[in-house]
């Protein structure tokens, strides 16, 4: 194999390798996205849950009239 042909050979190699790098990037930042979005998710899933329980502790409290002088 002549010089030409191997350092063509190296080149198109570079670009595939850069081409992977570029799918292997893409696909980190989509699954961090949609984990990023799965916690938010979560979380605000359970403050509400939270909120909502205190709401009901607070509707069935003795003292409820308190709470909204």
């Amino acid at each position: 194999m002549s010089l030409r042909a191997c350092r063509f050979v190296l080149h198109l190699m570079s670009y595939s390798f850069r081409w992977w790098i570029d799918q292997l990037n893409v696909v980190c930042r989509y699954v961090h996205i949609s984990l990023y979005i799965t916690y938010y998710d979560l979380t605000t899933r359970l403050g509400s849950f939270i909120w909502l329980g205190n709401l009901r502790e607070m509707v069935t409290s003795r003292n409820f009239h308190f709470y909204f002088l």
